[in-house]
């Protein structure tokens, strides 16, 4: 019988699951840690945005709606609806 030889495009499934999984709570981790950034960097830039329209005169109420339409696309709902 003959050995068959490995040739370089074939894929050794179980040592690649392995590898992501050693490597997935570092992935998970980094993220978290992007996205709690991504969140603190919203809300400072909506408070920001917020002040600027109150000081050029736009009504508070409307202000607040304004404001709040900014800060959605930092919201993981709107993250996660993308991968639907």
């Amino acid at each position: 019988m003959k050995k068959t030889e490995k040739k370089p495009t074939d894929v050794d499934l179980p040592k690649l699951v392995g590898i992501g999984l050693l490597y997935l709570p570092g992935l998970c981790v980094r993220c978290a840690g992007l996205f709690l950034r991504l969140k603190g960097q919203a809300k400072r830039s909506g408070a920001i945005f917020r002040n600027e329209l109150i000081a050029y005169g736009i009504d508070r109420q409307i202000a607040e709606a304004l404001t709040e339409e900014y800060l959605n696309s930092s919201r993981l709902r709107s993250y996660l609806s993308v991968l639907r």
